[in-house]
C-alpha cells in the first residue's frame, strides 16, 4: 500500500514505536547507553500488552476510512 505523504501516521508501525520509546523514557531509572541500547527495547517489547497491538490493528480499517475520506489530507483519527 502506497502511504500518503501527508498521513505518516497511518502505518500502525508508527504507533508501535511510539510505544516502545515511551516505555524506555518512562522507565524510573534510565540504563548506561551501551547496555539500554541492548536490552532495554527487547525488555520493554516483551512488557507491551498484546490488547494495545491488537487494538492498533482492529483501528487500521478505520484510519484507512478517514484517509480515503479525507483525499489523502488530515484527519482527525
Amino acid at each position: 500500500m502506497d502511504w500518503t505523504d501527508l498521513s505518516p501516521g497511518i502505518n500502525p508501525l508508527e504507533h508501535v514505536w511510539d510505544i516502545l520509546q515511551r516505555r524506555i523514557c518512562d522507565r524510573p531509572v534510565q540504563p548506561p547507553i551501551k547496555e539500554g541500547l541492548k536490552r532495554a527495547p527487547i525488555e520493554e517489547w516483551a512488557q507491551i500488552p498484546r490488547h494495545a497491538i491488537r487494538k492498533l490493528i482492529r483501528s487500521f480499517n478505520s484510519w484507512c476510512r478517514a484517509i480515503i475520506t479525507a483525499r489523502g489530507g488530515h484527519t482527525r483519527v
